[in-house]
């Protein structure tokens, strides 16, 4: 999976007030947290893990949060049926034991290669403080190459993300931390070309979320931004 870090450092620089937070130690956790996201178009979708049944009938561009042991884990992805775990397989991945909690964002798509998604969510940086937030973006459309773009709340000329502008591929990802609030929206496009194929509305990043943006979609009709807002977990926090 490529990671591609430098992104928005101008921008947030500019519109971003860094706040001066003191560090305190935070329990960290003891399960690993698992964001699981529908995106597979036409689909809903039944999921298990290790046999058991956790959500049933998620839709396309639907989420569900999982909270699991350290234990090795065996997901399975069936199209939805009203007995558990017995409709159509359409994907199966297997997790390694953990030595430590995790914080995984886990996407379902409709193809090979790569038809489960598995990123990392963090911890991001050493200098992450207790109430700051963090965002990712992600390509796990089936779409081929796009590129992102971005605005902030000044309504500036959208700018690609990084500022290069580069190819972004199925798998790629796009994160960073945050110490004040800001107002973005995002949105992709062909490499190199203005028309959108998807975006999101101008968005409130607040402190102490954890926030994801995520392409998903097999055509373009169906590609659609996915949003996820959560907590931060403890671990992307550094205790002094």
């Amino acid at each position: 999976m490529t990671t591609l870090r430098s992104i928005m450092v101008a921008v947030l620089v500019a519109v971003v007030a860094t706040a001066a937070l003191g560090l305190v130690a935070v329990a960290g956790p003891t399960k690993t947290r698992l964001i699981i996201v529908n995106g597979h178009a036409g689909k809903k979708i039944d999921i298990c893990i290790n046999g058991h049944e956790k959500r049933s009938g998620l839709r396309y561009g639907g989420k569900t949060v999982q909270f699991v042991g350290l234990g090795p884990k065996k997901l399975k992805f069936y199209k939805s049926h009203a007995s558990k775990c017995g409709g159509k397989l359409l994907a199966k991945r297997s997790l390694p034991a953990l030595a430590d909690p995790g914080d995984l964002t886990i996407v379902l798509t409709k193809k090979f290669p790569g038809k489960v998604q598995i990123f990392d969510n963090g911890p991001l940086n050493a200098e992450t403080e207790p109430g700051d937030g963090q965002f990712f973006w992600r390509h796990a459309a089936d779409i081929g190459n796009v590129s992102f773009k971005y605005s902030v709340i000044v309504r500036e000329p959208v700018s690609p993300v990084p500022a290069a502008d580069p190819v972004w591929q199925k798998g790629d990802t796009a994160e960073e931390a945050f110490s004040s609030t800001f107002e973005v929206k995002l949105m992709a496009t062909r490499p190199n070309k203005t028309k959108r194929l998807a975006k999101t509305p101008f968005r409130n990043y607040r402190l102490g979320q954890h926030r994801e943006a995520i392409l998903v979609g097999d055509t373009v009709k169906n590609t659609r931004f996915v949003e996820l807002v959560v907590g931060m977990r403890p671990e992307a926090t550094p205790s002094p």
